[in-house]
């Protein structure tokens, strides 16, 4: 059914031509000048932030790829269960230039943002002639706080990155609409721009419906080969929505929560309903807005009432929309839209452990805006001061994103902020706990982490990191049945398994340390950590020739691995062999030529060689670095020297 055409089609000659400096020149052009300003001041404080330990470590401060890794590298990589090459080379970039300073990668998120105002700007100009209408969206997409997340938080490039690159594929493809070739060059740009967009995030895959829905309402008809232009569009879309399933199955992220809840198709429908008018609500109610908004405790068993109030709404505003899409063909439009992009997010087919997320609106914010917009301007538009009128929900949303801003200025104002609103978050308990685990107060990490647990008892990764905080308090005994928890959910933890034969070996119980070592190595055969920790139980034992060969296997995996290296020549000393073991020393001191052991060792086995010469340099270096043993034997040489 074709939509009604919409109204207002005539060419408004106050609008410039395109061309930037024309443009800028305008009242219009002041007015997006203006609000670029505003947005800046509202998001300033943002470069005196620090990178959180949500998703941060995986994307930048852990990423080895990114310090390391080759061009290639980055378009086989998978970071938080996501295949995005462009957005880890974009963060590569940064680094290039900043190294790992996160004002300036929180900076990158703001250009790009900038930009996308300026692409919504544009996009709403090629559908609307009423610049108050254009202006109002802008805005609302420049300061409203539900952007915050996709904004400040370092991890969400990818979200102002494929919007960056999907906003400019769709102006481009709207301006060729009236072009009578089939194919021109903003077509194919259009389409190249696209590809960009999916190699950001996979949620670009719902440009090809929005190009249909925009197409529809600058023409005011629906035609066949409105689709066959969208054919390439559809299967790049196909492609890459066809990849990100498979990642996402493949990193284990099509699941629920830490309890593995199975819901329903009916339940999904019911979780769908109520993200469709979660956001309407957030948007226009914006509080309390958090990081993380979990499923209801018991969720399979019972619905809280606001869950009810809110999946009823959107079915009560279906018909609504179409009663009034009748004489306003911009509801249709826009109710389409914004349906649409949030699709792929709707947890049909779930994903995470999240029930919604402030991000998930960054995008699909444009149709409720254009709403927003639309029937702003008809109410303001009967004041003498409209254009004034205008700038009230946007400082009052300004407002409110300045103060959000804040909250994500370190883990713990992050985290706390979550608990404070949704105290049955069990993640956001691990994600505080860690970040004072990161400050060295176990203390209040284990106060935070036990209250983790009385929501949720069997949550893995809380479990371990509260062993963790007793191994650093110098409790072993207390961490062994928390590792032990976390193992019966999840047999496949190796860090679990590894800290776990730790905690038996400070507890001098060998046997049941090897045992889990070992476990450890089953599951990650060259965790480098659990053999070398191996290898010393047989070395303190006094199986030198058990230690070796797990030494050996060790430097295989890795040829520069120090403490291995170090260990192996101690043994061949130990057995005689001083010429092999010098030829490891000497690798030590290669590796890390600050550590006085290497060099005593180094001259030791020298010495036993029989090569006192070769021995005076190392144990000379080996006393300026204050080791006593190089310093007597420095002296008795020297004494040795004076009186022959």
């Amino acid at each position: 059914m074709a939509l009604a055409k919409p109204q207002s089609k005539k060419i408004n000659k106050s609008i410039p031509p395109p061309g930037i400096q024309g443009f800028l020149s305008t009242p219009a052009g002041y007015s997006l000048l203006a609000l670029l300003f505003l947005t800046i001041l509202v998001y300033a404080r943002m470069f005196t932030h620090e990178f959180t330990n949500w998703d941060d470590p995986e994307y930048v401060t852990s990423n080895a790829v990114l310090v390391r890794g080759t061009f290639a590298d980055f378009w086989t990589e998978i970071v938080a269960s996501n295949y995005h090459p462009f957005t880890l080379l974009s963060l590569k970039l940064d680094y290039i230039l900043w190294g790992r300073k996160p004002a300036a990668f929180l900076g990158m998120n703001l250009v790009l943002h900038l930009g996308n105002i300026i692409a919504v700007w544009y996009l709403f100009r090629h559908l609307t002639t009423n610049n108050s209408i254009v202006w109002m969206i802008a805005a609302l997409f420049a300061v409203h706080p539900l952007h915050v997340e996709s904004v400040a938080w370092v991890s969400e490039r990818k979200d102002v990155l494929y919007t960056f690159f999907l906003l400019i594929s769709a102006n481009l493809y709207i301006r060729q609409i009236q072009s009578s070739k089939f194919i021109s060059t903003d077509y194919l740009l259009a389409i190249l721009f696209f590809v960009f967009a999916c190699l950001s995030k996979a949620m670009a895959v719902v440009l090809p419906g929005m190009l249909l829905v925009f197409q529809i309402w600058k023409t005011g008809k629906f035609q066949l080969h409105f689709l066959y232009k969208l054919i390439p569009f559809g299967i790049i879309s196909l492609v890459f929505g066809i990849v990100a399933i498979k990642t996402q199955a493949a990193s284990g992220a099509l699941g629920l929560n830490p309890d593995k809840m199975v819901l329903s198709f009916f339940d999904r429908f019911m979780v769908m309903l109520y993200g469709n008018a979660f956001y309407l609500w957030k948007m226009l109610i914006p509080y309390p807005l958090s990081a993380f908004y979990p499923y209801p405790v018991n969720f399979t068993l019972y619905y809280p009432i606001l869950f009810w109030i809110l999946s009823l709404l959107t079915v009560v505003l279906i018909p609504i929309v179409y009663i009034i899409g009748k004489k306003h063909s911009v509801v249709w439009a826009a109710a389409i839209l914004y349906f649409w992009i949030l699709l792929p997010v709707s947890q049909i087919l779930p994903v995470g452990n999240a029930i919604s997320a402030d991000r998930y609106f960054y995008l699909a914010c444009l149709g409720p805006f254009w709403i927003f917009a639309y029937f702003w301007d008809k109410w303001k538009t009967s004041s003498p001061r409209s254009e004034l009128i205008n700038w009230i929900p946007i400082i009052i949303f300004a407002a409110f994103t300045f103060q959000r801003v804040q909250v994500w200025k370190n883990s713990i104002a992050l985290f706390e902020n979550v608990i404070e609103h949704y105290p049955e978050a069990a993640v956001a308990y691990h994600g505080l706990g860690e970040a004072y685990n990161a400050k060295k107060d176990y203390n209040k990490a284990k106060t935070i982490f036990e209250a983790g647990l009385k929501w949720r008892p069997d949550y893995v990764e809380v479990l371990y990191n509260l062993g963790v905080v007793y191994d650093k308090l110098g409790e072993p005994v207390k961490s062994v049945p928390l590792y032990i928890q976390a193992l019966a959910k999840n047999p496949k933890y190796t860090r679990a398994s590894y800290n776990l034969g730790n905690s038996y070996y400070q507890l001098k119980m060998p046997d049941s340390a090897l045992y889990w070592f070992n476990n450890a190595i089953s599951i990650e055969p060259t965790h480098i950590g659990a053999l070398n920790n191996m290898a010393n139980i047989y070395f303190d034992s006094g199986a030198l020739p058990e230690a070796k060969k797990i030494l050996l296997r060790v430097i295989e995996i890795n040829p520069n691995q120090e403490e291995s290296l170090f260990n192996l020549g101690s043994i061949d000393l130990q057995q005689g062999n001083p010429a092999q073991a010098l030829v490891y020393f000497k690798k030590c001191i290669e590796l890390n030529p600050e550590l006085s052991d290497n060099y005593r060792m180094a001259g030791m086995a020298a010495e036993a060689a029989g090569l006192g010469a070769e021995a005076v340099p190392y144990f000379t270096a080996g006393a300026q670095k204050g080791d006593a043993y190089s310093t007597s034997r420095i002296n008795a040489i020297k004494g040795a020297s004076a009186n022959p």
